[in-house]
């Protein structure tokens, strides 16, 4: 695994897959889209339009299993970090990340990552500001991920560095 700094969309715009942390959750009634949050989530709703649509169906069929999973057609990797909670009337994109369900599909990103394909490339999931963004301490989840995906080759973990 190489560790670097830079915008994780210019890995995307080079042809790597990018994984994109989020909610598992959906509306309440058709189409049940997403609501993707803010970070990475927010910048790829607003590349992918149809991504809220697209995976909050997943999360309604999956419901608190809802695994990693390549999207189709793209090369983004959706990554839930923040659990189900389907009676929550709190906004579900606002709670912390969840340390145990980011440990359990860091396994699964893990596999996706061994079935071959373009390379991945990933942040520091489930990590930023209490009450809008992760919540989580970026050392801690960056040892984490080494922890599971540290000795794969095809995967750089992007740390965020601001423009300019």
């Amino acid at each position: 695994m190489i560790v670097t700094r830079g915008d994780l969309w210019d890995w995307y715009d080079r042809g790597d897959r990018i994984v994109i942390s989020t909610n598992i959750g959906h509306e309440e009634r058709a189409p049940y889209r997403n609501n993707m949050g803010a970070g990475i989530a927010w910048q790829a709703e607003h590349r992918f339009p149809w991504l809220p649509e697209w995976y909050g169906n997943q999360c309604m069929m999956h419901g608190s299993d809802t695994p990693v999973m390549q999207v189709p057609t793209t090369n983004l990797i959706m990554f839930p970090v923040k659990p189900y909670k389907p009676r929550d009337t709190e906004r579900g994109w606002a709670q912390d990340a969840d340390w145990d369900l980011i440990d359990r599909r860091m396994a699964q990103l893990r596999d996706i990552v061994l079935d071959g394909g373009p390379p991945v490339a990933l942040s520091t999931v489930g990590a930023g500001p209490k009450g809008s963004g992760g919540g989580l301490e970026p050392a801690k989840v960056s040892a984490l991920i080494a922890a599971h995906l540290g000795d794969l080759d095809g995967v750089t973990l992007v740390q965020f560095q601001r423009p300019g």
